[in-house]
């Protein structure tokens, strides 16, 4: 069997780490997860599928450098949990209904849930201010924002969708298009 973990950086790594390496257990071309990842793709978390029995990782400055400052790197195991980022991509607000409501905003909403406790992610899309007068209404929900290459291919159309664990896998994020 495997699991999903998270490792996140919370704080700063230090300005002169340029990338790093992430290993599971100790320092071995085997047991090598990545490499080269920016300090900053930590800030949100990256997500790996290691055995169960995983439980040491190993976080190494590509350069060898890391003297400035240090921070911390936590590993949370992440089965049946996801990081879900909303982002209205228009004139439009977007708001999470369940399973934690969040007022509705023009701009954008992290929210974690935890599929073992809820069972539905519920997200809702309106158009707003100028756009509902310029007739520039709700398009549908997207994983990259507008604009994106190749052409963002279209998630759903209806202005309310609820998210399980297994549903809209290949990605976390969902961009709201107004047009």
């Amino acid at each position: 069997m495997s699991k999903r973990v998270r490792i996140q950086v919370s704080g700063s790594l230090g300005a002169d780490l340029t990338t790093i390496s992430i290993y599971k257990n100790e320092i071995s071309a085997s047991n090598l997860l990545t490499a080269s990842i920016t300090a900053s793709a930590l800030t949100d978390g990256i997500f790996f599928d290691v055995e169960d029995d995983i439980y040491d990782f190993v976080a190494r400055a590509d350069d060898g450098a890391c003297i400035n400052t240090s921070g911390s790197v936590t590993v949370e195991n992440a089965a049946n949990t996801r990081y879900f980022n909303v982002i209205s991509d228009g004139d439009g607000s977007i708001q999470v209904n369940a399973p934690t409501s969040v007022d509705a905003t023009s701009g954008s909403i992290s929210q974690k849930v935890n599929f073992n406790v809820h069972s539905l992610f519920t997200i809702e899309a309106t158009t707003t201010g100028y756009g509902y007068a310029y007739g520039n209404n709700f398009q549908g929900w997207y994983h990259v924002p507008s604009g994106s290459t190749p052409t963002p291919t279209l998630l759903s159309s209806a202005s309310v969708i609820s998210i399980t664990n297994d549903t809209f896998t290949d990605s976390d994020n969902f961009y709201a298009y107004f047009a």
